[in-house]
């Protein structure tokens, strides 16, 4: 996720949106919607001073995950991708798929 994007999704989250910025992270992340809500609930509660900066990582590495996707290395990407969202397996399995399937 880019600074861009980042900064857009705090927008919505700022502003009350909280169904349009779970969209958003399910657009950018490719996780489930139990994951995108919880992502968006943990940024709320960052933007309120509530909980340790993280989400959304403003260093998600899409560009590093699409690289060990076309290298054929799954597990790397899969776990890349965990680590960066804090999703489950299944969630990051089926986002890094579908990064794939963009490639």
């Amino acid at each position: 996720m880019d600074g861009e994007d980042g900064k857009r999704l705090a927008e919505l989250v700022k502003a009350g949106r909280k169904i349009e910025a779970i969209k958003l992270v399910r657009e950018l992340t490719g996780c489930g919607l139990a994951e995108g809500k919880a992502a968006v609930e943990r940024l709320e509660q960052d933007l309120a001073g509530q909980a340790p900066a993280g989400w959304p990582p403003a260093d998600l590495p899409v560009e590093q995950i699409k690289a060990l996707v076309r290298d054929g290395n799954l597990i790397g990407a899969i776990k890349a991708y965990r680590e960066a969202t804090g999703c489950g397996l299944k969630e990051a399995k089926d986002a890094v798929d579908k990064i794939a399937a963009e490639l």
